[in-house]
């Protein structure tokens, strides 16, 4: 099955994102329920919202909430 999203590179230790479980490798697929098709698709979401994320690891969808990334 493809799957579209954005590949995760990086993540910044002690950040909401690596908080949250999310891991270098992992496919961002959707945002607050809105599918996430490119790195474009990620700027219209505030580093001051509570984020529902969706992302694919080893094939399996999974779903966090990041919360407060001002915060780091």
């Amino acid at each position: 099955m493809i799957h579209r999203g954005v590949r995760i590179e990086y993540i910044k230790p002690q950040s909401p994102a690596q908080r949250a479980g999310l891991k270098e490798g992992d496919i961002i697929l959707s945002i607050n329920g809105h599918a996430i098709k490119d790195v474009l698709d990620l700027m219209y979401y505030s580093v001051e919202d509570i984020l529902k994320v969706k992302f694919l690891r080893e094939n399996k969808k999974i779903p966090r909430l990041l919360k407060n990334m001002m915060n780091n």
